[in-house]
């Protein structure tokens, strides 16, 4: 079974693209940011322009508190009630574009001084996204007084409260994402989408903008750090695949992606291939929606299974494949057909009438003994 199983992998599939990144930062020097204001009334730092209520509301790149590398924007609230926005332009038009899904995650830490009193602490943080009409499509917000999350509801034209909770003195992950052909908007925690579902507000088809938000700051301080806008198609299932033991330019390899019922060999769509990216992130796209198995592999590796995998229009983001190395023939198996293949064409090198790919299971560019070593280790070893 294991062999037919290998040949489906192998069958016509269709090529999907990576997801296009319109912004991704962590307010490091090394991508020319300073120990200075994000944005004020006369100053921008790499494009980012600012707005509120109260100037005195300054968001400062700062080294402390950072959750990647060094860096991170702080907003000190010192001014009753005032609000602020912080944002750089990364205009989309999802009408001509095939990415029709709008991701923002970010990282975010709120605090309070010491002895505030808690009634103080009333200051909202987190991230608003808007079009090209600066109408609001969507928004999540975390309430420092009572730890709340709220997300924009167009339909009442204000904030409403979801179960997940925020924490205080702690970076959090939080993320949306909104299809402008749908209209629908999901939001995480944590990598955990949540199972809220809102509208995008409006009807315009071009996102603009997502801005760093602080709405009735009193007392309180949140930083901002990881912040990354990327759009992608519909249904885009994007995850990271681990190659074992290869070393070599992971953009020579593909992902094979089976979405299968779940528990069977069900194909519930074609099989789908895309090349991986350096850092071994894929991205393919689906019509489907609802839960179902993937299965996944690479040009030399077992099969993985994640099981019971939640797909939906908005998409399904950031999972983790590790994947074991061997299979130079492609049947789902490390077994002697393997060792044969890679016999042939022990010794060669690209241009060689006997190199083959697949047999480099390391990708150093030459078949050697470290790639016997490493379809030893795996020998005789089935995929799932």
């Amino acid at each position: 079974m294991s062999r037919i199983l290998g040949c489906t992998f192998l069958a016509a599939s269709a090529v999907f693209a990576h997801g296009q990144v319109l912004l991704n930062t962590s307010f490091e020097a090394s991508e020319g940011y300073t120990l200075n204001p994000l944005s004020t009334l006369n100053t921008a730092q790499q494009g980012w322009l600012g707005l509120g209520d109260g100037y005195d509301l300054t968001g400062m790149v700062t080294g402390a508190q950072a959750f990647d590398g060094t860096r991170s924007v702080e907003v000190q609230a010192n001014q009753l009630l005032a609000t602020a926005w912080w944002w750089k332009d990364t205009p989309l038009d999802t009408a001509i574009n095939a990415n029709k899904v709008i991701r923002v995650t970010w990282a975010q830490r709120t605090t309070a001084p010491p002895g505030t009193p808690s009634w103080l602490n009333t200051s909202m943080y987190g991230v608003t996204a808007y079009d090209d009409n600066d109408t609001v499509l969507s928004g999540l917000l975390v309430d420092n007084y009572d730890l709340a999350i709220y997300v924009f509801d167009p339909v009442t034209d204000d904030w409403a409260v979801i179960a997940a909770l925020g924490v205080r003195n702690q970076w959090q992950r939080y993320g949306m994402a909104m299809n402008l052909a749908t209209r629908n908007a999901r939001f995480e925690v944590n990598g955990v989408t949540q199972p809220e579902v809102q509208t995008v507000r409006g009807t315009r088809n071009t996102f603009l903008h997502a801005d760093l938000n602080c709405r009735l700051a009193t007392t309180d301080t949140a930083h901002f750090d990881g912040f990354r806008i990327e759009a992608f198609p519909s249904g885009a299932i994007q995850g990271t695949a681990t190659l074992e033991d290869f070393t070599g330019d992971a953009t020579t390899r593909k992902a094979y992606v089976e979405i299968r019922n779940p528990g069977t060999l069900t194909l519930a769509e074609p099989l789908k291939s895309v090349s991986l990216r350096a850092d071994g992130q894929f991205v393919v796209s689906t019509s489907l929606s609802g839960t179902y198995d993937l299965a996944i592999r690479s040009d030399t590796t077992l099969i993985r299974i994640l099981p019971n995998v939640p797909l939906r229009d908005t998409g399904t983001y950031d999972l983790t494949v590790a994947l074991v190395n061997g299979d130079v023939d492609g049947d789902n198996s490390v077994t002697v057909f393997d060792y044969d293949r890679l016999s042939s064409a022990f010794d060669s090198v690209p241009g060689d009438a006997a190199w083959d790919t697949n047999a480099d299971l390391d990708g150093d560019g030459s078949v050697t003994v470290f790639d016997y070593d490493i379809l030893s280790r795996n020998f005789d070893l089935t995929g799932e």
